[in-house]
């Protein structure tokens, strides 16, 4: 697994994004796609540098979030591609939410393990009409996933989960859990007009050392 992932990494556009592309008609059937970036995530790599800059840590952007210090559209950098482990990003099928959600019910809506989601995520959303727009005006194409775009994705299932595909000659890729998912290559950030804090299910307490050093 370790010699295919490091294949992938050398040449990505060799070897992902090689599965059918969804079309928009699938796309609308769902009523648009979606994907969620954790909170420490977009710390990381997606916040303007001023912002960042007047953020501790991680832990401390979660609490401004949590207290609504946090703006998905002020505050990101809109020119940041989207990417991942390698040069593609995972995204769900599925519209708008309703107002309220937390992201403990999202967790398991979408079939996530991962505990930095617990910390919250934005969301982005595209409708179908975006989506449409999106490919006029983005060149934003999504493709079912194969074996190899998921090469790094192994986690507990091992790679026997990875390469058992989706049943049926599904348009869309599935998850564990059965939700359909999709693929698409690197687009800045700004191509994406609709983003949505979903707060966090677990705030991070803060230090007492960082306390003191506040006003």
């Amino acid at each position: 697994m370790s010699a295919l992932q490091q294949a992938i990494t050398a040449k990505p556009l060799r070897y992902l994004c090689q599965g059918p592309e969804i079309t928009d008609k699938a796309v609308q059937v769902e009523g648009g796609i979606n994907r969620y970036m954790d909170l420490p995530g977009v710390y990381g790599y997606y916040l303007k540098a001023a912002y960042k800059a007047a953020v501790t840590d991680a832990d401390e952007f979660v609490r401004r979030a949590a207290n609504k210090q946090f703006d998905p559209y002020q505050h990101m950098d809109d020119t940041k591609p989207l990417s991942g482990k390698c040069p593609i990003t995972w995204w769900s099928a599925g519209g708008a939410l309703p107002g309220g959600v937390e992201m403990g019910q999202v967790k398991k809506e979408i079939h996530v393990e991962d505990s930095s989601y617990d910390k919250g995520a934005v969301r982005i959303e595209v409708s179908p009409e975006e989506f449409a727009r999106m490919q006029k005006a983005n060149g934003l194409h999504i493709y079912k996933p194969t074996a190899i775009d998921g090469a790094h994705q192994v986690g507990g299932g091992g790679a026997e989960a990875l390469f058992k595909p989706a049943t049926g000659g599904a348009t869309w890729g599935l998850t564990k859990g059965g939700a359909k998912e999709a693929i698409m290559r690197p687009i800045p950030l700004g191509a994406f007009k609709s983003r949505r804090l979903i707060v966090p299910s677990s705030v991070p307490p803060a230090s007492k050392a960082a306390g003191k050093g506040k006003a």
